[in-house]
């Protein structure tokens, strides 16, 4: 199970967040834990 405190899901990685732990806003639902990732380009 994951841990409800933990933020990142990569020790290196502060782009990448576990959503239903930094979203406190009660008019935003956040579904099932999915991880998403963006790769940057040099164009």
């Amino acid at each position: 199970m994951m841990d409800k405190q933990k933020i990142y899901p990569r020790s290196k990685d502060r782009e990448t967040v576990y959503l239903k732990n930094v979203v406190t806003d009660p008019g935003i639902i956040v579904g099932a834990e999915k991880i998403l990732f963006s790769v940057r380009t040099g164009s």
